[in-house]
């Protein structure tokens, strides 16, 4: 589980277990927990391709909330999707502030 407090900007990492990102593309979407919304696209890029690591920059501006968190992969030498995790969901956490 990751947390963060609202209005943060520093990076936090996914890791896509077991797989080599080296040719690949990934999208890092997340969901509010709660209210089951649509799904939004996280800006994220990869930074460790043969660990699986992918980074994203939180803009700050992500609504306090519990989120379900997937990263998906698809390799671009055939297309092939892989979702991570395959067995339920990451989870991240927007705290408030004390402001």
């Amino acid at each position: 589980m990751t947390v963060i407090k609202y209005g943060d900007t520093d990076p936090t990492t996914w890791t896509a277990v077991g797989m080599d990102l080296t040719g690949c593309t990934v999208r890092l979407m997340a969901r509010d927990r709660a209210a089951r919304a649509t799904p939004i696209e996280l800006p994220a890029v990869i930074i460790d391709q043969p660990g699986g690591v992918v980074q994203w920059t939180p803009d700050g501006l992500l609504p306090v909330g519990s989120y379900e968190v997937e990263l998906e992969v698809t390799r671009t030498s055939d297309g092939l999707i892989v979702t991570f995790p395959n067995d339920g969901f990451g989870r991240l956490t927007v705290s408030p502030d004390i402001r």
